[in-house]
């Protein structure tokens, strides 16, 4: 695969298996483009605890973690 100029910005960047490097970066900017708190959930995972003690921020994140694995499926 050779690198291109002129990836489209409103699809997710695929990862073709060569270059993560390159990709790394174009997902984190991606997922951030969403919610600047998307690409910290995907990075560093969602921790679940029983729904019947989620905050607020549990159930955010929740749904961040949703979106990520959405995105990167």
């Amino acid at each position: 695969m050779t690198l291109k100029e002129g990836y489209p910005t409103n699809v997710a960047p695929y990862f073709h298996g060569s270059f993560y490097h390159f990709w790394r970066k174009r997902i984190c900017i991606y997922l951030q483009s969403i919610d600047f708190n998307l690409w910290y959930i995907a990075e560093k995972g969602f921790v679940s605890k029983p729904k019947s003690i989620w905050s607020e921020d549990d159930k955010n994140n929740f749904v961040l973690n949703i979106k990520a694995m959405k995105i990167l499926h």
